[in-house]
C-alpha cells in the first residue's frame, strides 16, 4: 500500500541575530551536480555579491561544491533578514541558470521541471 502523505520537506528556522555570523548552506534541486560549469559559478558569485550588498550583508567566506553552496555572512544592518537574502540570491540565479541550460540544451533540463498541477510546471534549481 502506498503512503498517501506528501513528501517530507525540511522546515528551516532562520535566526536573524544582529552581530552574529550566519553559516548558510543550500543545495541544488535533488542534490544534482548543477554547479560544475564555470559560467554558472561566476553567475552565482555575481548574484551573491548583488544580494549581500542590496540586503545589508557582508560575505566572509564561501565554498561552491557541485551540488551545494556554503556561505558565511554577517549582517551589517539590524533589519537584515536571512530569508530575504536567500530569496535575493536563489531566485535571480535560478532564472539565469534556466536560461543557460535552455541555451546549451543540457540533458538535465527536463529533470529540473516539476509538475505542480495539470498544465503547470515549475523550474527548480
Amino acid at each position: 500500500m502506498k503512503n498517501s502523505f506528501p513528501p517530507h520537506r525540511k522546515r528551516i528556522l532562520h535566526f536573524d541575530e544582529v552581530g552574529e555570523f550566519h553559516e548558510l548552506t543550500f543545495s541544488c534541486f535533488r542534490r544534482l551536480p548543477l554547479l560544475t560549469e564555470d559560467k554558472l559559478r561566476e553567475d552565482l558569485s555575481r548574484t551573491i555579491d548583488r544580494a549581500t550588498e542590496r540586503h545589508g550583508w557582508r560575505l566572509a567566506a564561501f565554498v561552491f561544491m557541485p551540488e551545494h553552496v556554503h556561505l558565511l555572512v554577517y549582517p551589517i544592518r539590524p533589519s537584515s533578514k536571512v530569508a530575504d537574502l536567500l530569496f535575493a540570491m536563489k531566485r535571480p540565479f535560478s532564472y539565469r541558470a534556466k536560461q543557460y541550460f535552455t541555451e546549451t540544451k543540457t540533458e538535465l533540463l527536463e529533470s529540473l521541471f516539476v509538475r505542480q498541477r495539470p498544465g503547470v510546471q515549475t523550474f527548480r534549481f
